[in-house]
């Protein structure tokens, strides 16, 4: 239901989606992960990272998908490189998400060491993701904010550039 509510950009659903789920178990991490990123994807940031951050202190051993959050939070905070941090953290070499985020946060911070693998990742998966529009399709599918995404694709294109031979 939440998920539905992300992609149909319905805030009141997915509101009423996270607020019944925390109240059926607000101890499960997994779903508190989850609602912790599709409330900062829906551009609630400050309740997304709430979420996750209690999903992290009850389950330390997370997954890498939920550092997402707290890039999101870092890099819309304009603090490039506390964001590269949390996506060189993700460690899931088939998370497309987290080659993006550290493209676009390497891209800010200007580190040709942290860009390029992140591009070369994404263009083994598919070369339209180091293209600025086959970036933003994927980011404005999930996040909300449109100056988010335009931030992100900027990093990304930031990241091209470094690494232009």
């Amino acid at each position: 239901m939440a998920t539905a509510a992300l992609f149909d950009r319905d805030r009141a659903v997915l509101q009423a989606a996270v607020d019944r789920a925390l109240a059926i178990n607000p101890l499960h991490t997994r779903s508190l992960g989850t609602l912790g990123l599709l409330t900062t994807f829906s551009g609630d940031t400050v309740r997304g990272v709430e979420l996750m951050e209690r999903s992290i202190a009850l389950n330390p051993r997370h997954p890498g998908w939920y550092l997402i959050v707290p890039f999101l939070h870092a890099y819309q905070q304009g603090d490039f490189e506390a964001a590269l941090g949390s996506a060189r953290r993700i460690g899931m070499p088939q998370f497309v998400a987290g080659h993006l985020a550290a493209a676009a946060a390497a891209g800010q911070v200007g580190t040709v060491a942290d860009a390029r693998p992140a591009l070369d990742a994404l263009a083994r998966f598919d070369p339209r993701l180091i293209q600025p529009d086959g970036a933003r399709e994927v980011w404005s599918r999930w996040i909300w904010e449109s100056a988010t995404v335009d931030g992100l694709v900027e990093g990304l294109e930031k990241a091209l550039a470094l690494t232009r031979d």
